[in-house]
């Protein structure tokens, strides 16, 4: 199981700036860790060191922080229900991730080998169903109408999102809007609901938890268009997880949806060509996004959905969450901006 020392080694390989933003939780996520301590048990035999491996290999934990930040008070009193509804929600979230893995044949994710590469894709799969079952299994003792019906609709809908976006595979038409209408699914609920519930769990007032959870929304919107385009522009190096899965696997995401519709259909048809015989060249890829303004309406997308994210904040910056939920969004901005100073540069 993961240790304090490898918090603090994962910590100091993120960028600049993220160990401050996770420090003001470093008492919950110990508190987190502890309580997976705990879980092993539960498992069966047979499990146990697939999930260690996956608990162990869980990167960031955003999740969990959200969770941590809209719940918090100003005691540094760590709230044992607080780190139960974390556990939860983050193990959902690496369901769906070993999941992700299985079907993008992704060997990379945080730097380290997939449980698929390791394992092989049936392991896999029976992994992240486990993971879902436990979930749900603390998610029962929560309050049925406030947390846990709440808490499995989203888990529902997470692997909604995922079933559209792999029925759309291969649909180069598909609209904005439906790219917009996944990724909330499949990516911005999580953010969603371990803000609203962390709000609710912490005691806030349920106007306050639904800014909360609009926040979290709009904050995942925004990582899942950063994320898509570090899948074209990144380094595989840098990011730790397999690139260039998305058109690999047939998934038409934002940069490439923008850019089929700026070029000309001699070109256009030369790109679906290329994409669907799996002979894309990512440089030249990358190039036609620069080239064609693609990165500035990307830029623009992203930008507008951190400034929603902030303003959902507005009548409640009074409350104790609303500090470090600015924090991670000046955070997350700064990061995006670093990345486009180097893709510009």
């Amino acid at each position: 199981m993961p240790t304090v020392s490898d918090i603090r080694k994962s910590l100091s390989s993120t960028p600049p700036g993220f160990e401050e933003i996770a420090g003001a939780a470093k008492a919950q996520l110990k508190a987190l860790d502890v309580f997976f301590t705990a879980q092993m048990p539960q498992f069966e035999p047979q499990m146990r060191k697939s999930v260690t491996y996956c608990l162990k290999n869980r990167g960031k934990r955003l999740r969990p922080l959200l969770v941590f930040f809209c719940g918090a008070k100003k005691s540094a009193k760590v709230d044992e229900a607080l780190v139960r509804l974390a556990a939860t929600i983050e193990l959902v979230h690496l369901a769906t991730l070993v999941h992700d893995d299985v079907m993008d044949e992704a060997d990379l994710r945080h730097g380290t080998s997939t449980l698929n590469a390791l394992s092989g894709p049936t392991i896999a799969v029976l992994l992240g169903d486990s993971l879902f079952a436990h979930a749900l299994e603390l998610a029962a003792d929560f309050d049925s109408e406030s947390i846990c019906k709440p808490l499995t609709r989203a888990a529902r809908r997470v692997c909604a999102g995922e079933v559209w976006q792999t029925t759309e595979r291969g649909n180069h038409e598909l609209s904005v809007k439906q790219y917009f209408d996944i990724i909330d699914m499949k990516t911005a609920e999580l953010f969603h609901i371990s803000c609203l519930l962390g709000g609710r769990v912490g005691g806030y007032k349920e106007d306050a938890c639904q800014a909360f959870g609009e926040f979290g929304r709009r904050l995942g919107r925004a990582y899942q268009i950063y994320d898509d385009l570090d899948d074209i522009l990144g380094k595989e190096s840098a990011v730790g997880k397999t690139l260039g899965t998305d058109l690999l696997s047939g998934k038409y995401t934002l940069p490439t949806l923008l850019l089929l519709k700026a070029l000309s259909p001699k070109k256009r048809q030369a790109l679906l060509s290329q994409i669907k015989n799996n002979r894309v060249d990512t440089k030249a890829l990358g190039a036609a996004i620069r080239e064609n303004g693609i990165l500035e309406k990307i830029v623009d997308y992203f930008r507008r959905e951190l400034s929603a994210a902030r303003k959902t904040l507005a009548a409640h910056e009074q409350l104790f969450p609303a500090e470090n939920l600015g924090k991670m969004t000046d955070f997350v901005a700064a990061q995006f901006e670093k990345f486009l100073e180097k893709k510009r540069g």
